[in-house]
């Protein structure tokens, strides 16, 4: 009886502990400040584990078996445009909020179903939510992927809502992956693309791409 009570005492003390971890450090929300002028930032925490460049031919249909689960790029990259699709993984220890990459206005939030594989290569196949955003410069998408561990995506954007910069717009909860697809800039904006595959980026303040104007 004694042996059992010790048990449940520790069994107890491990679950508080785990459930104090999970509050004051998994869901920590540290202060960030968007760096000023014509730029689009980091839409995550994470390391670059992918930067691919896109164009209007590119396959963007993820197909499973005769249905197709998402279109990554067609409603992203238009009018004969190509632009770039930035995956980034987030481990456990990242902090969990995804953050508007530019000022603009939601299109639409839309959950999309799919596998919950491991999320530390691209996984355009897992369950995901899709935020696009209508900004200035064209259209920009931020993906937010599930993974084998990371399970519940929240969005906190709707429809037609004005974002600004730096803008909290969701949580993955235990990490995973988010994706970024932007448009190529004309030689007139003298964009330079910031980032390569390995850096370490800091939602809400890694600049991704500077614009001259």
């Amino acid at each position: 009886m004694g042996v059992l009570m010790l048990l449940s005492g520790v069994v107890a003390g491990i679950i508080a502990l785990f459930g104090l971890f999970y509050k004051f450090w998994f869901l920590r929300d540290p202060l960030r400040l968007a760096p000023s002028g014509n730029n689009i930032i980091s839409p995550a925490d994470g390391k670059i584990i992918e930067i691919k460049e896109i164009h209007p031919d590119s396959k963007g249909d993820i197909k499973k078996g005769k249905g197709v689960i998402q279109t990554v790029y067609s409603d992203t990259i238009l009018h004969g445009k190509s632009g770039y699709l930035i995956t980034i993984f987030m481990t456990p220890f990242d902090v969990h909020y995804q953050r508007a990459p530019y000022d603009g206005k939601v299109v639409y939030s839309k959950h999309k179903k799919g596998q919950f594989r491991s999320a530390e290569k691209p996984r355009p196949q897992n369950e995901n939510n899709q935020i696009l955003i209508r900004t200035r410069l064209g259209n920009m998408k931020v993906i937010q992927v599930s993974g084998f561990i990371a399970r519940r995506i929240v969005s906190f954007v709707k429809e037609n809502q004005n974002i600004k910069k730096g803008q909290k717009i969701g949580m993955i909860r235990m990490g995973s992956q988010c994706c970024l697809i932007i448009p190529k800039m004309t030689h007139k904006m003298k964009a330079e693309l910031k980032i390569k595959k390995g850096d370490r980026l800091k939602a809400g303040e890694t600049i991704i791409m500077s614009l001259g104007k």
